[in-house]
């Protein structure tokens, strides 16, 4: 079964946000890699963000940044803007797009942390099988 991408609701889902759900979906589902899209982790030392299934992906930013080049894996691909992702825990097909941070990612995801996992509990982690359905998601 397809991997379902959404943009959190409340978030302004501009282009950049639309762009990285589909090149999120895109990997997620077909294993086509962005050349926008980098190495993708967790935050292992945040047993809160663990538990709310959160994750973040190195990006860089299209018509500000250059793409990576083809040849460069995923893996090291690395940058200091992040797209922040979570993965719903009792429906997994469901990812969910929390938040985009550039700049100077590294240094803003500790400050924003604790807000991105209460949004992520409070307007994804809680939904049911048929709210998560209804959400506009990319495949």
């Amino acid at each position: 079964m397809e991997n379902r991408i959404s943009i959190v609701v409340d978030a302004a889902a501009g282009p950049l946000e639309q762009y990285f759900a589909k090149a999120l979906a895109n990997y997620k589902n077909r294993g086509t890699v962005s050349a926008y899209l980098g190495k993708i982790g967790g935050f292992e030392r945040n047993h809160h963000a663990v538990l709310s299934g959160i994750y973040k992906s190195h990006i860089r930013i299209p018509g500000v940044d250059d793409p990576w080049l083809k040849t460069t894996p995923i893996h090291r691909r690395v940058s200091d803007n992040f797209l922040i992702f979570a993965v719903h825990n009792t429906y997994p097909i469901h990812i969910q797009i929390i938040a985009i941070i550039k700049p100077d990612g590294h240094e803003k995801v500790k400050k924003l942390l604790p807000t991105i996992i209460d949004i992520t509990e409070k307007r994804f982690q809680s939904l049911n099988e048929r709210e998560l359905n209804s959400l506009i998601s990319y495949k």
